[in-house]
């Protein structure tokens, strides 16, 4: 993905409140259009990733207070974070892309 189309990307997320809106549209306009398989990207948590494999995985907003969550983190529950990461990891058959942002917008 290129630097002009993350600036694309994040142009049409600012019309939805939350992520989740954003993805249900999305959802919605990819079920209207069709597609083929090949072009089929899936959405997950890393919960219900496990077990499964990708040939391409990117793990979106890996930072301190999201990934270890701050909760985990009071309660001193880490290694679980832990061991999440090392599931999301071991996703990607092919290649791996983890990001994290400088800046978080906060929307309630």
């Amino acid at each position: 993905m290129t630097p002009d189309d993350m600036q694309e990307l994040a142009r049409a997320m600012e019309d939805y409140e939350t992520l989740g809106e954003f993805l249900e549209h999305v959802s919605l306009v990819m079920d209207r259009e069709g597609g083929s398989e090949d072009a089929q990207v899936t959405i997950m948590t890393i919960h219900a990733a496990k077990g499964l494999e990708f040939p391409h995985v990117f793990l979106v907003g890996i930072e301190e207070g999201v990934l270890p969550h701050r909760e985990s983190v009071e309660l001193g529950k880490v290694e679980e974070e832990r061991r999440l990461m090392y599931v999301g990891i071991t996703r990607a058959q092919r290649s791996l892309n983890v990001t994290y942002c400088e800046r978080r917008k906060q929307g309630r």
